[in-house]
């Protein structure tokens, strides 16, 4: 038996650095659920070491 998550082709992350402050876990869901594209919107700075 498999399991698979969910995966979507195109995911909005709105402020990474508050999802960081849900955990880091959450942080990771949100950014490897795209297939495609993954868009980062943000009004705060990136957290330290995040791509872009």
């Amino acid at each position: 038996m498999q399991a698979k998550g969910l995966e979507y082709d195109l995911v909005v992350l709105l402020d990474p650095a508050s999802v960081l402050g849900s955990g880091a876990g959450d942080l990771y869901v949100a950014m490897t659920r795209p297939t495609r594209r993954l868009h980062v919107v943000h009004s705060e700075e990136l957290p330290a070491g995040f791509p872009g």
